[in-house]
């Protein structure tokens, strides 16, 4: 098979990066990996579960995945969890950023985790018997760390989403059946939180423009308003082949995929789906944090023609 393709999708959290994730792999004819970035501190050391609804280790599809890369690669998963410790959070972004602060202890750990990354990148294609594979970690560490890959190619989504929206969407309380507790729910954050967070995510993703391979913006709002003619220009723009014509019907959509290894609950859907941007923050939306929203963030607001 073909060098694997990845195409990283990032973004703040709740921006829309599941769904995206699942549209673009039916799309693109590709395998829906789902968050890669957070297997290791969950899906593997917290037992958290596959969308098929086993474990990671359990799964029909990760479970001969993972051990087939870890032995490939000859590393344990202790040892990849403490490299993605060291490499992949954020006391790392200086030294992702300028590799002269790179200790040994830190160029050894990267070394290690990429070249497993680029091992499970490769047998995750092998057995889903597609070149494609979509990435929704949305971390910008994890794109940094994916930007120097040298046996994948690597192709990056910068999803962005209004601000106002995200910091709403941050504020309710979502199911999560990830997680082994059955009455989990995600994490919530509060506004002033997510109007720093947004801010910085989105300007450490813009600067993964000059080093990967390619580089797409896409706003969340367009690609869920006209969903067949926005993800049809966004593989072309990452440079995929579309099969748009044949996967959408209007703006319904089926989706397929059954091992999304890790996100937000929408990649538990299955069957058809109707695809539209969620709005609901328009009207729900306190006053004081909508205009507290707009004034913190308003250059980025409006570098996104949000205002």
């Amino acid at each position: 098979m073909d060098t694997p393709k990845v195409i990283y999708i990032g973004g703040h959290g709740r921006s829309g990066t599941t769904i995206t994730d699942r549209v673009l792999a039916e799309v693109a004819g590709g395998f829906s990996a789902g968050e890669i970035h957070r297997f290791w501190a969950y899906g593997l050391a917290q037992d958290w579960k596959c969308s098929c609804g086993a474990t990671l280790r359990a799964c029909e599809f990760w479970g001969p995945v993972l051990r087939q890369s870890f032995s490939d690669a000859g590393v344990s998963e202790e040892e990849v969890l403490s490299a993605w410790k060291t490499v992949a959070r954020p006391r790392s972004l200086l030294s992702l950023w300028y590799p002269r602060l790179r200790s040994a202890r830190f160029r050894r750990r990267l070394a290690r985790y990429r070249a497993f990354l680029e091992v499970l990148y490769r047998t995750v294609s092998q057995r889903s018997g597609t070149r494609v594979i979509v990435d929704s970690s949305g971390s910008p560490l994890h794109g940094y760390v994916l930007a120097g890959l040298e046996e994948v190619e690597v192709a990056m989504v910068h999803l962005v989403r209004d601000v106002r929206a995200v910091a709403f969407s941050n504020q309710k309380h979502k199911p999560n059946p990830s997680a082994p507790a059955p009455d989990a729910t995600m994490r919530t954050k509060s506004a002033p939180r997510v109007a720093a967070t947004w801010m910085l995510y989105n300007s450490l993703l813009e600067g993964l423009e000059a080093v990967m391979d390619t580089y797409a913006l896409a706003k969340y709002e367009a690609l869920f308003s006209r969903p067949k003619r926005e993800f049809d220009r966004l593989a072309g723009d990452l440079g995929v082949e579309s099969r748009a014509e044949d996967v959408f019907c209007g703006e319904n959509i089926r989706l397929s995929s059954e091992h999304v290894g890790q996100g937000n609950p929408v990649r538990q859907k299955r069957g058809i789906e109707k695809l539209a941007p969620d709005t609901e923050w328009v009207e729900k939306l306190s006053r004081i944090n909508e205009t507290f929203m707009a004034h913190v963030c308003k250059t980025r607001l409006e570098k996104y023609s949000y205002l």
